[in-house]
């Protein structure tokens, strides 16, 4: 801010106007004129030097003076001083009295020029401090009036987005920041330009009204105004805000890029651990927990370093998520301790409770189960402001940790721990709790701050909880549709006999029998205690012809894009882990998979499936897109791989959203073996309706439910015996197939 515009105002101060127009008059100043012009001058040289004390007490007594001259008193010298006073006062924190001294200087003036827009600014600041928008915006769109003939608006476009963004208006936001940076740039200001179309791509992105594509080209100009920016500090801001776009955007390995830029200009040491920080979390959630330990341990370091405790805590509670997704529980929990006293001794009481949620998890990998309850108990306590979704989870994670409990003192009976067939429940699942990305700022610790002309964004600086369970089998969960009902069709399982009719208007032909879940169940016992297969041989069978039945569905010559994006949404279960093996595949093929794999097992199979991916460049997300026009941008097709055939009961977090994201998509979703969320023998009842629907080793009950264009039987490993036994009635594979297509 500025007396008149502090960073566009020449020497002389703001009543040079009315003195330069008493000086074409031929009048000669009195001795208190002339010191009143020497205190002006005094407060603006103090101000642009940011001594903003030193420059209030020179407007002080200017004001003073001026007010007591009968020579002064209701004139322009007057106003001019009560608005160098206001201005000064907003300045240095106090809204409320310099709004009552700069609405004296009758900024309401109609005269075009520069003098009277920031008179119209300084006003709009001061409504802005105190938290009147409506009148903000008012005032804000006065000053513009004032601004564009002289191409100034760039500042008072960029205040108008924010007060957009704070009102929850987005999109217009969006406009006034790309406004704003257009005139910035107009005006050679480069930095300035960045940093505010970078800010107007964060809104675009939260107004929904925006593609992908186009965000990335708002992200890649600001990149490129950067690179025009001899500010080498500057940029290192610039380019940790680039890496925060991309993240919103999923888009990774581009914010990684974006932060590894940042980090070499970025010296003073908050800013460095900051970068740091984003970097750790970036890969995070690419699934690069080694390279994520070191970042996130270097920026605890350096956060400690400078006293930033609140944000060195976060940096431990990142830590934390990384070596326990290393298996180093003990390492686990001594981070989550030191995350927990962080935000104790600053207060965070967000930081608390996801300390102990993680406390609690690691506890319980550690066979302390007595220890995770009292955790899992304190995360609850500490959290009754949060939303519900978190407190479910919470409640499901003390619930579990109760019965294990129970059961390992002899005071509960062990069948009770399993709420569905096939569940193994987790001695208490692990949370893994990680921060959110940092914004670079010259503010203070906590809530960091960036500013150029004018934009001013703050970052909710908070974690995002994540679970864990080892599971071998769904827990219980559930998901929304991908897609509204569709018309039924003529459904067809394949097979040479004539059709029957079943139900009215749907006709089904003599081919493989659907299981039931009993059945499908048994059949599985079979395969594995009979014929001794192992789950890891059938599940990189299933795995292979789920990515062939894929790829006969959907080549990669019938999609745009080259190599073809898919989203492989995993599971806690074995069809998680069927997930992860056609992942692989599709990699192989020519697709380019993507895994989001919220739960993970801590087991050695699915472990080993996941460092297959790694090694495979295959990325990994941290955290689910959540809008369904975000997945439609990034991706040409959804592997829904989230529960099999075992899965009953109700849907729990994370998956009750992912499912409801599921439900908005418009890009086709391929299940494996059953649609997530659909009852085994009665199929769907608002669940997903999924494009492709890829039965493993025989049709369940629910898929004469299925409306979609494809269905392929996958899993040619069921032996002659056992079709017979069960009367699966499978058709016959085509030569060397593994999967057949059913419809």
């Amino acid at each position: 801010m500025s007396s008149v515009n502090t960073e566009d105002t020449p020497q002389e101060p703001s009543l040079s106007s009315s003195s330069s127009k008493k000086k074409k008059k031929k009048r000669k100043w009195p001795q208190q004129e002339a010191t009143i012009q020497a205190l002006t001058r005094a407060g603006h040289r103090a101000l642009l030097a940011g001594r903003n004390h030193e420059a209030l007490t020179s407007f002080q007594r200017a004001f003073l003076l001026a007010s007591k001259s009968p020579q002064t008193r209701d004139t322009p010298v007057l106003q001019a001083c009560a608005f160098n006073l206001g201005a000064a006062y907003v300045e240095t924190g106090d809204p409320a009295r310099g709004l009552e001294l700069l609405l004296c200087a009758h900024p309401q003036e109609t005269a075009q020029g520069g003098y009277h827009g920031d008179q119209c600014f300084n006003v709009a600041l001061a409504y802005h401090a105190l938290g009147d928008l409506p009148q903000a915006l008012a005032w804000y769109h006065k000053a513009l009036c004032h601004y564009q003939p002289l191409g100034d608006q760039g500042q008072a476009q960029a205040k108008m987005g924010a007060c957009y963004r704070a009102l929850g208006q987005p999109g217009l936001a969006a406009h006034c920041l790309q406004e704003a940076s257009r005139a910035y740039a107009q005006a050679g200001q480069p930095q300035a330009a960045a940093l505010t179309l970078g800010a107007a791509a964060g809104c675009m992105l939260k107004s929904g009204q925006h593609g992908v594509g186009e965000v990335m080209q708002v992200l890649e100009e600001s990149r490129r105004l950067a690179e025009r920016s001899t500010e080498r500090g500057l940029l290192g801001q610039l380019y940790n805000d680039l890496g925060l776009g991309y993240s919103q955007l999923q888009l990774f390995p581009l914010a990684v890029e974006a932060f590894l830029q940042a980090l070499p200009l970025c010296r003073e040491p908050g800013e460095e651990a900051t970068v740091l920080r984003n970097l750790g979390m970036a890969h995070n959630a690419l699934g690069n927990y080694q390279e994520a330990r070191e970042f996130h341990q270097k920026a605890a370091d350096l956060h400690g370093s400078v006293g930033q405790r609140r944000e060195q805590g976060w940096s431990f509670g990142s830590l934390a998520f990384a070596v326990s997704q290393l298996g180093d529980h003990k390492a686990a929990r001594d981070n989550y301790l030191h995350a927990l006293q962080a935000a104790r001794d600053t207060g965070d009481v967000k930081g608390q409770w996801q300390a102990c949620e993680g406390l609690g998890a690691a506890a319980a990998r550690l066979g302390q189960h007595d220890q995770a309850l009292e955790y899992y108990k304190e995360a609850l306590a500490r959290c009754p402001k949060e939303s519900d979704s978190v407190r479910e989870r919470l409640v499901a994670k003390l619930t579990d940790a109760v019965r294990t409990h129970l059961a390992r003192g002899g005071l509960l009976p062990t069948h009770t721990l399993t709420s569905a067939p096939g569940r193994s429940l987790a001695p208490g699942g692990a949370s893994l709790v990680e921060g959110t990305p940092a914004r670079v700022g010259r503010g203070t610790p906590g809530v960091q701050h960036r500013s150029s002309g004018g934009w001013e964004d703050e970052l909710e600086e908070g974690h995002e909880g994540k679970e864990e369970e080892s599971a071998n089998v769904p827990t219980t969960s559930q998901a929304p549709s991908l897609e509204g009902p569709r018309p039924k069709a003529h459904l067809s399982f394949g097979g040479q006999g004539p059709l029957r009719m079943e139900n009215p208007g749907l006709l089904v032909p003599n081919g493989p029998c659907g299981n039931s879940q009993e059945e499908a169940q048994a059949v599985d016992q079979e395969l594995f205690n009979e014929y001794q297969f192992s789950v890891d041989q059938l599940m990189e069978l299933a795995g292979l012809s789920c990515a062939t039945a894929i790829a006969k569905a959907y080549p990669p010559t019938s999609l745009s894009r080259s190599p073809p994006t898919v989203l492989v949404i995993c599971g806690p279960g074995n069809n998680g882990g069927d997930g992860l093996v056609c992942a692989r595949h599709l990699k192989l093929f020519g697709y380019q998979p993507t895994i989001y794999y919220p739960k993970r097992p801590n087991k050695p199979l699915f472990t080993a499936l996941v460092t297959q991916c790694q090694k495979m460049d295959i990325p990994f997300l941290g955290e689910m897109p959540s809008e369904p026009m975000l997945i439609d941008e990034l991706y040409e097709l959804v592997v829904d791989a989230i529960f099999g055939f075992s899965f009953t009961g109700e849907v729990r977090e994370p998956f009750r959203s992912i499912l409801s994201v599921l439900n908005g998509l418009t890009v086709p979703i391929a299940s494996i073996d059953i649609p997530s969320g659909w009852d085994v023998e009665k199929g769907s009842s608002g669940g997903i309706q999924p494009d492709l629907l890829i039965s493993l080793t025989a049709p369940k009950k629910s898929a004469t439910q299925f409306t979609g264009r494809y269905h392929y039987l996958g899993g040619r490993f069921v032996p002659p015996a056992l079709e017979k036994k069960y009367q699966l009635n499978l058709p016959p594979y085509p030569d060397t197939e593994c999967v057949y297509r059913l419809q």
